[in-house]
């Protein structure tokens, strides 16, 4: 779990801003969502650790939303957008109201109608 943890800090965090990826991030980006696919891929398995939800899936999951912007980025790593959409509909995350905004982001993203949920 602690290889995600790292891993999400050090290749996917440095380029949740537009600017940094602008100017010289995105081949290191590139090759970041290339090893997770790659991971997803030869695991065979529907999480990053195992075969349910935990931390390590939550936080990569977290740290790819502002990378969903760009499309382009994820099209062709269909193993990526498969686990993040799992992930990100668990039930896990239904209940978590610090979670709300990302949902938010997502949701506009993918072209959802707004539902108002209380916590």
């Amino acid at each position: 779990m602690l290889q995600w943890l790292d891993f999400s800090h050090s290749e996917l965090c440095p380029y949740r801003d537009p600017d940094q990826l602008q100017t010289s991030g995105l081949p290191a980006l590139e090759s970041a969502l290339d090893c997770l696919e790659g991971c997803l891929k030869v695991a065979g398995k529907a999480f990053l650790v195992g075969n349910s939800l935990s931390v390590a899936d939550i936080v990569v999951a977290l740290d790819l939303v502002p990378l969903l912007a760009s499309r382009r980025l994820l099209k062709r790593r269909k193993a990526v957008l498969g686990w993040h959409r799992r992930v990100m509909a668990a039930d896990a995350f239904g209940g978590i109201p610090l979670l709300a905004p990302f949902r938010v982001v997502l949701d506009k993203q993918q072209g959802k109608k707004q539902v108002r949920t209380t916590y």
